[in-house]
């Protein structure tokens, strides 16, 4: 290979590797209840239920976009947000407020936007239920993320979720655990015997 094929091909896999990073908005619950196995936060009826939205642009810095938040409504109902206004002055958009969705949460700046951090909280009553609370690409006008590295580019952006259960329902899997673990010990005592 010559030194211009071997540039190139350099560039070529170094690009590749950029865009096979993943940036990230996930849901961090930030509240008291507990969190079963399945990282499902375990509520009473009433409960506020508090979560930071944590960006990770660290690998794929972006210059900015927007993101919805999703809820069904028969199991939550919207209480509040705070906006952290990561990035630049006019950049950033506050979400409209809907039934069942904050649309178009938007940040950015012309520098960029990456590393980890907290974009803003978003609070919710429990109204009972198991459900689930999305972030999804937004269907708004805040646009899509857009790569810092590739301005003409839309970003491939991994979505997180958070899910809620009734506190009945995970106690009666608890408790059904423990009945299941004292038989086992019972049905040992007595083979021993």
């Amino acid at each position: 290979m010559n030194m211009i094929t071997k540039t190139f091909c350099g560039m070529l896999l170094g690009a590749m590797a950029v865009g096979s990073h993943a940036a990230s908005l996930s849901l961090v619950y930030t509240g008291a209840n507990p969190i079963d196995d399945d990282n499902a936060v375990v509520a009473q009826i009433n409960d506020v239920l508090t979560f930071d939205i944590v960006m990770d642009f660290t690998d794929d810095p972006t210059i900015g976009g927007g993101f919805d938040v999703v809820f069904d409504t028969s199991v939550f109902a919207f209480d509040s947000y705070t906006n952290n206004d990561i990035g630049e002055d006019g950049f950033g958009r506050d979400p409209d407020v809907m039934s069942g969705l904050l649309e178009s949460w938007a940040f950015g700046g012309f520098a960029g936007v990456g590393g980890p951090d907290i974009v803003g909280s978003v609070s919710f009553v429990y109204l009972g239920g198991i459900g689930e609370i999305l972030l999804t690409a937004t269907s708004g006008i805040a646009g899509p993320f857009v790569s810092l590295a590739n301005p003409g580019a839309t970003m491939n952006v991994d979505f997180g979720s958070a899910a809620v259960v009734p506190l009945p329902a995970a106690a009666w899997f608890f408790l059904s655990g423990l009945g299941a673990l004292f038989g086992v010990r019972g049905r040992a005592a007595r083979t021993r015997s």
